[in-house]
């Protein structure tokens, strides 16, 4: 998981750093680290993803979300332009 899908997850399941650090059973540091970039410990990305699917979001269907955002984004762009 990056950085990325952390924040886009958070955003999707509407949890702040300490809710989701409460629900992973890590630290809000730990959480506010992995948001500005740090490399997490490989047991931190799997407690994070563990509260992810719990709550119904699976990292597969997370990489597809944003695939989809990213690509509206990228035809909205498009449209800004008289394309």
């Amino acid at each position: 998981m990056n950085v990325m899908q952390c924040r886009a997850a958070r955003v999707m399941l509407s949890l702040g750093v300490r809710e989701l650090a409460a629900l992973a059973g890590v630290s809000p540091d730990t959480v506010a680290r992995l948001k500005w970039g740090a490399a997490p410990k490989p047991v931190t990305v799997e407690r994070i993803q563990a509260a992810l699917e719990a709550r119904g979001l699976s990292t597969d269907g997370l990489k597809e979300a944003l695939k989809t955002r990213l690509l509206e984004t990228l035809d909205g762009d498009d449209d800004a332009m008289g394309d």
